[in-house]
């Protein structure tokens, strides 16, 4: 699909900048789950269903400041909140769309050989597009731009020196305006693996 091929996208760029410092402390990493936009349904027209949960999927680069903290870039797609029903006899759809670009700091706090909680704290710089579709033409309603405050709790589990496997639950804060696409949370719960150069 098209939300695998731009995350796997970003992991080969970020394995092209990394191979510039061989010996680093540089990781690449993909994580794929689902998000959800906590308040986009509250505003739908009554009558219509609602779907506020869709496939998130994220690459990122990472460096390995010490073995407790790194720091991480990544850009997501977190995929779509969609509405569909009828008004005055006509089939319509509504979506609100979100992708961006996430900065943050990664703690670890090893609990066994292998194994590690963790967690995140940084900024999360989202763009937000909402469109509607009737009669078969689809129209763009607006969109919005946000920076928030993003914080998340994981583990990772470490199968050898270079890949481990990581599961997240993020907050990325509320996205997007009250004017054109609606106010909403964004939670997000992931899976992944990081690969060390």
């Amino acid at each position: 699909t098209k939300k695998i091929g731009l995350a796997v996208a970003v992991v080969l760029a970020s394995f092209s900048v990394a191979a510039l410092a061989e010996g680093s402390n540089f990781y690449g990493a993909i994580d794929v789950g689902q998000a959800k936009a906590n308040d986009a349904c509250n505003v739908i027209p009554a009558g219509m269903s609602c779907k506020d949960t869709d496939t998130a999927v994220r690459g990122s680069l990472g460096y390995q400041v010490n073995p407790s903290l790194g720091v991480e870039v990544s850009y997501a797609d977190y995929g779509a909140a969609k509405a569909s029903g009828t008004v005055a006899g006509t089939p319509v759809s509504l979506k609100i769309a979100a992708t961006g670009w996430q900065v943050s700091a990664v703690g670890s706090l090893p609990v066994a050989e292998s194994f590690a909680l963790t967690g995140k704290l940084g900024a999360a710089f989202t763009k937000v597009e909402a469109s509607g579709t009737a009669l078969g033409i689809t129209v763009a309603l607006g969109s919005a731009n946000t920076t928030t405050l993003a914080y998340g709790i994981g583990a990772r589990y470490n199968i050898s020196k270079s890949i481990a496997l990581r599961a997240q639950y993020e907050d990325i804060g509320k996205v997007g305006d009250d004017a054109t696409t609606g106010k909403s949370r964004v939670t997000l719960f992931t899976v992944g693996a990081t690969f060390g150069f």
